[in-house]
């Protein structure tokens, strides 16, 4: 004959059959807190095991990954742009659309920085088959 035991608490309700738990019924409360301990010591466990890694490393490969380049813009590019400005804006007295393509100039230089190999080098500009940066 089975030995049966049930023990209740406010958190949980555990029903034993020969010292062995068969069924366990739990308030929604405590089900979400057992949930989160499980999954802390999961993270702890695959900090054992070497699966993750410091948050400072992470980072450091990260930004190598992803690096981000600086752009310098000289002194005659800088004329350029405020002549472009200047002309479309005063000139021809279309300052919405000197705007628009001072803005557009400055969302290429941007893109720049996280993809410098998108557009051609300088070099390349001209040549057969190259593409314009703007």
């Amino acid at each position: 004959m089975d030995n049966v035991t049930i023990d209740i608490n406010n958190k949980a309700s555990f029903c034993l059959v020969n010292e062995e738990e068969k069924l366990v019924v739990m308030n929604d409360e405590y089900y979400r807190e057992l949930i989160s301990t499980i999954k802390v010591l999961k993270g702890l466990d695959d900090v054992k095991k070497g699966k993750v890694m410091p948050a400072e490393s992470f980072f450091s490969e990260f930004r190598l990954k992803h690096k981000r380049y600086t752009i310098e813009i000289t002194e005659t590019a800088q004329n350029d742009y405020n002549r472009i400005y200047s002309y479309l804006a005063h000139e021809l007295c279309v300052e919405s659309s000197a705007k628009s393509i001072t803005s557009l100039i400055e969302e290429k230089i941007s893109r720049l920085s996280h993809f410098p190999l998108f557009y051609p080098l300088c070099s390349e500009v001209g040549k057969k088959g190259s593409a314009r940066w703007w």
